[in-house]
């Protein structure tokens, strides 16, 4: 007969024939309310039918304690999961009563009161119960987790274990990847008032069982495989000595001397970037080293894995419209490459194979783009990405990372990752209002760092780079262990904030130290790499969400100096009552105005991020659920080419979304857009309406059954989609997507044709103030043309704590010495335009008026006429007047010494025309004066004549009437 119901789900039961006790685990997942309950029917074998069956109250109620520490204070926490919740208002709102009577029991018990008739006298708690809480008092930093799952119980009655574990309940947690095991009390029962302790730790065991020779048995779920315990010393591999074997035995594993120390601690308005150098065809060209470093911080010394010798990575800067060779060098090759998980295709492993994803970008997940499921780089070796940036690309925060299946978990979350910027395109740009176009701009890069989950990792994989004498956990920003930042009192700055975590989602608020202090400002501009519908969103109470995956860009304006604020840090999830400081914020002095608060601005959208819900209906897909869990749908990682769901090009679908309260969700190839249906169930209590219709991301976690959409718009291939929780993605909680039809393969052109909301014609710039420059003569460089960012100037934002001098309509920055004024913190890929009236056809010496110091690379620039779109492949003949490439100029030796850099001469036909001056190659660090432009004679042979020898090395270029090309070299 029934002896038991209203389980949970009662997936491991053990009978134990001595007590005549029945054991029965009823799994949950430790999700924000739900519970691991451990149930005991007593004398089992003598129950008779009509008894009182034992209910243990689900789906009424979920549990009664918050930790498993709790029912020794009787601390009961009841109805406070949302699942509760929502089943009440239901029953509530329907007139059901069905689980009145064991509401009536449960309130009766934790009242401490007799049970009244109305009340299931067949309920009551369980033995043991505990949600996602750390069991092992003595060993805090392992076996933890945002989730929990009993998944084996077993009472061990044998002799060939020490006597430590005989007659001992063990139990084994799923998610946790634990085994456990309870002491007994006097009566040599399981003594449940205190906790248990862990027997094994990183292993799934989901079966117990005790074998003929009395060892214990279990099944390993993750790495496929059963395993023995037995005592060591006295189990089955005691006998004689294995005979010699024919081969030498290794030495063994000497670490190298080679291990810097890495670079990290840097400004927010200071990261070190990658260096692109610009090939003749246009596309870029730079290198990306994975190697081993040290990584000291005050908790203590960790060896571990960085890019180009900094933690964090390099941050790498993009454009719409570019073509990038990234050269990824694996320099793990002086370290032993530990497991290849035995052949499995899940789990962790490979420790020194790698690859690369970039984070948020929408291009091909083919090769050789960025496909992380079939390109591996194994260790010594190098591979060459090329990735082809789209036009219409948005600007915004994204982030890289490895991603080899089996060794992302163990080489992002020690330290591997960068951020990466997508700049502006020039449509986007144009369309944004100036006082967002010239922001100034600041980088924070969180990192979470667990070295118990580290070692753990590097254990399961037999890793050697992998050691840390650090215990807990702990948090840098930027590298930095106690980080701080300046900002300019009243006046607005953007912040790029990436946020990389391991297991638990976070609250990050910017706080005043002093309650009593004026808080400052928060905008939210965009979520994962796109802009909002419209910025900024008020964030009135400086809260803002983030995912273990998440990027934001933010607005901040503080407005009184020397007021110092807080950047806290919460997990959600994992019990934390208080927040962490991670960083703080000092606030200067401002000679300038206090900013007006910010444009609000309806960003103009690409063709494949306009409203997905507005396109046609022939245009919508069949719509599926996707169920993140161990699984998607229940379905683990099988092969590249196994695909869980096929969708066409240029198709919008909608994905009901579930799970990714618990397994944050993370899409390669295209962006997910929140549904109109969004509902309060699937918004954070912690920190209201986050998620709003229409809002783009690609990392997803929210409560509920969440509608998103999926827009298919250009290319086809493998969508990867995977939880980001990197070890439950290397455990095989991945999918495939194909994406079927006609459409761009990783290898088609970044020009587009639709433009979505965005114009189609791009304005051209015009004079500054409507005065054109006359030639001859001498180009201010602070009047370059107006028209904004893309158009007239390309500028990279920095945030210096002090405007412009002159020009508050452009973001260019430019000084003062109360006299003269030049444009200051050139930087590599920047470029000006000018409008220009040449007086007579002739030829023309230029030089450069510059000021710098210690110049990485000398000097290098290229002046175009009448250049178009920015600045043209250096291979272009037409419209090249001069291209210097001096390696060996080292600058003028101050920034406030201004020298003339003479460059050459080129031919000028009369008539009005623009220059495009572009700073390209070296690291362009110089104040930039203007361009002394002199008649030089009507002729060339004059021009010659009239000119002294000994000019540096450049190539000149002259453009005669008929548009052929004429070099010169001096």
């Amino acid at each position: 007969g029934v002896v038991h119901n209203a389980g949970r789900q009662p997936y491991r039961m053990f009978y134990h024939e001595f007590n005549d006790r029945m054991y029965i685990a009823d799994v949950g997942f430790g999700d924000y309310g739900t519970s691991e309950r451990l149930f005991i029917v007593e004398e089992i074998s003598q129950f008779l039918p009509g008894g009182v069956v034992h209910n243990a109250g689900w789906p009424c109620l979920e549990g009664i304690y918050d930790t498993w520490e709790d029912s020794f204070t009787e601390n009961y926490s009841v109805y406070n999961a949302q699942s509760e919740q929502v089943r009440q208002e239901y029953l509530l709102e329907n007139g059901l009563t069905t689980c009145d009577p064991v509401y009536t029991a449960v309130e009766a018990y934790v009242n401490g009161d007799v049970f009244p008739a109305t009340a299931d006298l067949g309920w009551y708690p369980p033995v043991f119960e505990y949600r996602n809480d750390i069991l092992d008092a003595d060993y805090p930093n392992y076996c933890a987790g945002i989730n929990a799952a009993i998944s084996s119980v077993f009472v061990y009655d044998g002799l060939s274990l020490p006597a430590e574990f005989q007659g001992k309940l063990i139990f084994s947690d799923h998610s946790k990847m634990c085994l456990f095991y309870f002491d007994n009390d006097d009566q040599g029962n399981p003594d449940f008032s205190t906790y248990p302790h862990i027997l094994m730790s990183n292993i799934d065991v989901i079966d117990i069982q005790s074998g003929p020779d009395g060892y214990l048995y279990f099944i390993d779920y993750i790495s496929y495989r059963v395993l023995r315990i037995y005592e060591y010393g006295v189990g089955p591999l005691v006998g004689d000595t294995p005979p010699p074997t024919t081969t030498p035995t290794g030495a063994p594993f000497a670490i190298p001397n080679n291990v810097i120390d890495a670079n990290s601690c840097f400004n927010a308005n200071e990261m070190p970037e990658l260096q692109w150098t610009r090939t003749d065809d246009g596309s870029y060209v730079g290198n990306l080293v994975l190697g081993v470093v040290n990584l000291n911080t005050a908790q203590g010394t960790m060896r571990t894995r960085a890019y180009n010798g900094y933690i964090p990575g390099p941050l790498i800067r993009m454009k719409a419209c570019g073509t990038y060779h990234l050269n990824l060098y694996n320099d793990l090759a002086d370290w032993p490459s530990g497991s290849d998980g035995n052949g499995n295709l899940n789990g962790l492993k490979d420790p020194t194979v790698t690859n690369l994803h970039l984070h948020g970008l929408h291009i091909s997940g083919e090769p050789t783009g960025d496909d992380v499921l079939t390109t591996f780089i194994e260790a010594g070796e190098m591979f060459e990405y090329t990735y082809i940036i789209p036009c219409d690309h948005s600007g915004g925060t994204n982030w890289y990372h490895p991603h080899h299946h089996g060794s992302g978990a163990l080489q992002t979350d020690t330290g591997a990752l960068g951020m990466l910027i997508i700049e502006s395109n020039r449509r986007e740009a144009n369309d944004m209002p100036m006082d967002i176009q010239s922001m100034p701009e600041q980088f924070l890069t969180i990192q979470e760092f667990i070295p118990a989950n580290s070692a753990r990792f590097a254990f399961e994989m037999n890793d050697k780079i992998y050691e840390s004498d650090i215990i807990d956990s702990f948090v840098l920003v930027n590298g930095c262990d106690a980080f701080e930042m300046t900002l300019e009192a009243g006046r607005w700055t953007r912040l790029h904030i990436l946020n990389q975590a391991h297991v638990f989602n976070v609250v990050l608020a910017i706080e005043p130290v002093l309650p009593t202090s004026l808080p400052c400002d928060l905008g939210l501009m965009g979520k994962d790499g796109v802009w909002l519908s419209e910025v900024p969103r008020v964030l009135t109470d400086n809260n803002m969400f983030f995912s273990i995956s998440s990027r934001l860009d933010v607005a901040i304006r503080c407005p009184v100096a020397n007021v110092a604020h807080s950047i806290t840090y919460i997990h959600l999830g994992d019990g934390s009552e208080t927040s962490i400081v991670i960083g703080n914020i000092e606030i200067a002095g401002s000679l300038r105005e206090p900013s007006e608060d910010m444009t609000v601005w309806n960003p103009c959208r690409p063709a494949y991020l306009t409203d997905i819900e507005s396109l046609p209906v022939a245009n919508f897909s069949t719509p599926f659920t996707l169920e993140v869990r161990d699984g998607l749908n229940t379905l683990v990682y099988t092969g590249s080419d196994d695909f869980i769901e096929q969708i066409e090009i240029n198709t919008a679908q909608l994905m009901i979304i579930s799970g990714t309260e618990l397994h944050p969700f993370h899409m390669h190839v295209n962006h997910l857009q929140f549904g109109s249906d969004l509902t309060e169930a699937n918004q954070w209590t912690e920190i209201i309406n986050w998620n709003q219709p229409g809002d783009w991301i690609d990392s997803l976690s929210a409560p509920g059954a969440v509608p998103m959409f999926v827009h298919t718009d250009r290319y086809v291939g493998h969508m990867v989609l995977h939880c980001h929780i990197a070890e439950h993605s290397d455990n095989g909680i991945v999918g495939v997507i194909n994406i079927t039809g006609e459409g761009d393969e990783g290898d088609g052109s970044p020009e587009i044709i639709d433009f979505g909301t965005c114009p189609e014609v791009i304005p051209l710039s015009t004079a500054y103030m409507n005065l054109t420059a006359s030639i001859p003569g001498k180009i201010e460089a602070e009047f370059f043309d107006e028209g904004g960012e893309g158009i007239a100037y390309h500028n990279i934002n920095i945030d210096r704590l002090a405007g412009n001098a002159i020009r508050d309509d452009a973001s260019v920055e430019i000084d003062t010495d109360g006299i003269n004024y030049w444009v200051s913190y050139i930087r590599d890929g920047e470029w000006l335009k000018y409008s220009i009236t040449v007086d007579t056809t002739a030829f023309y010496a230029m030089s450069i008026v510059s000021a710098s110091e210690n110049m990485v690379g000398g000097m290098q620039w290229v002046l175009w006429l009448d250049a178009f779109d920015g600045c043209p492949p250096p291979v272009t003949n037409v419209g090249k007047l001069l291209m210097v490439s001096d390696p060996l100029y080292e600058g003028s030796g101050s920034f406030l010494i201004f020298e003339n850099y003479a460059a050459g001469y080129f031919v000028l036909e009369e008539g009005d025309h623009t220059l495009t001056l572009c700073f390209e190659g070296g690291d362009a660090n110089m104040n930039f004066d203007g361009m002394e432009i002199t008649l030089c004679g009507l002729t060339e042979e004059e021009c010659v004549a009239r000119r002294k020898l000994g000019l540096k090395e450049v190539h000149l270029y002259q453009i005669s009437h008929d548009g052929d090309i004429k070099s010169n070299v001096f």
